[in-house]
């Protein structure tokens, strides 16, 4: 497990910049992105918390690369560029 830390205020000011429908079409991708990362899932109960409570579970259940690269590709998937290259010049 990781530990929190930095990366839980920058993960929730990301999550701050999107539209209800669009943190709904990320939880929805979350899923998947761990199959494809191969990493384990947080239950469907999880998804339905608070963007606060989310970042307490990410960035305790996995490590700040892990998110990171998850987030990326989400962003993309939802059209969200801007938080893209907010990411890459991090």
């Amino acid at each position: 497990m990781a530990e929190s830390g930095p990366t839980d205020f920058d993960l929730l000011w990301y999550l701050n910049k999107l539209s209800k429908k669009e943190f709904q079409s990320l939880k929805n991708h979350f899923g998947q992105e761990c199959l494809e990362m191969e990493l384990p899932r947080t239950s469907e109960p999880d998804l339905r918390k608070s963007k606060q409570d989310l970042v307490k579970l990410w960035t305790t259940f996995y490590e700040a690369q892990h998110i990171w690269n998850m987030m990326f590709s989400i962003f993309r998937k939802i059209r969200r560029e801007d938080l893209c290259e907010k990411i890459k010049a991090r």
